[in-house]
């Protein structure tokens, strides 16, 4: 399991997990606002400040390009943790 911290404007949650991020963040009702849950609105969009996820699929590629979002953001909707890094994420639209 990996460390994950998420980061917001007021507040710092860790958590320990594995698995997709949207599933960590339902599990222990993360400070993540989530819409579609299927990468179209980008609601859920979040920066990676430290650590890693796991490489994006092409089909997140491709909704973050659309976006035009910077190579740090990610969606936590299609989201993977890495195995082995622990990583700390901010919610972009808190």
């Amino acid at each position: 399991m990996v460390k994950v911290r998420i980061q917001t404007s007021d507040s710092v949650t860790d958590v320990e997990g594995e698995g997709s991020l949207m599933d960590l963040a339902e599990i222990h009702n993360l400070p993540i606002p989530f819409g579609c849950h299927a990468g179209r609105c980008g609601v859920c969009q979040v920066e990676v400040i430290d650590g890693k996820l796991a490489e994006p699929g092409k089909l997140e590629e491709a909704i973050l390009e659309g976006f035009g979002c910077p190579k740090e953001a990610r969606l936590a909707c299609q989201a993977f943790l890495d195995d082995h890094a622990d990583v700390t994420l901010r919610a972009v639209h808190e």
